[in-house]
């Protein structure tokens, strides 16, 4: 599937309009999801959470002519894009639900190296898409990455495990 579109949608429909899109037409459909490490009584543990509540992105094989299966489901707000482009994504936008697809919608515990004394994410952490490190809590095994998306900056913590050093390991 090559045809990247995304929705804005009422946060608390999201879920829903993900799993209501592939009954009414041939796509795939996305809420993105992100494992986040949090530390309770010095012990670290995995949670996956919401990523982006209210977007829903949606991949086809073709592009889309007609959105009346769109605007049908309950809770779709807009898309994003341009009318005059078929509101396909395109540029950053792309990239990044380029890499939601290829990672099945879930932003996982990313690998790291260290240049120096920074921390600097690998190709495969978040492929084909750039993301920069801003700030790193090494203690806890986690980083803040910028990325832009829908013509803004977005500031994430994601965990790391860093390469050719010993890994953050939770243990659950």
């Amino acid at each position: 599937m090559c045809n990247c579109y995304c929705l804005f949608c009422n946060t608390i429909k999201s879920e829903s309009v993900a799993s209501l899109l592939p009954k009414r037409m041939d796509c795939r459909a996305i809420s993105p999801k992100i494992i986040q490490r949090k530390w309770i009584k010095g012990q670290c543990f995995e949670e996956i959470k919401d990523y982006l509540p209210g977007y829903v992105f949606l991949y086809t094989d073709e592009p889309l002519r007609d959105f009346r299966a769109l605007w049908s489901v309950e809770g779709v707000l807009r898309l994003l894009g341009r009318r005059e482009e078929g509101y396909l994504l395109n540029g950053d936008d792309a990239h990044f639900a380029d890499m939601l697809y290829t990672n099945h919608g879930v932003i996982g515990i990313l690998k790291a190296y260290e240049v120096g004394d920074r921390i600097v994410l690998t190709g495969e952490s978040l492929p084909g898409f750039e993301g920069e490190v801003i700030r790193v809590d090494r203690r806890k095994g986690r980083a803040q990455v910028l990325i832009h998306f829908d013509e803004r900056e977005i500031k994430l913590w994601v965990g790391f495990d860093l390469i050719r050093k010993a890994p953050y390991a939770c243990t659950e």
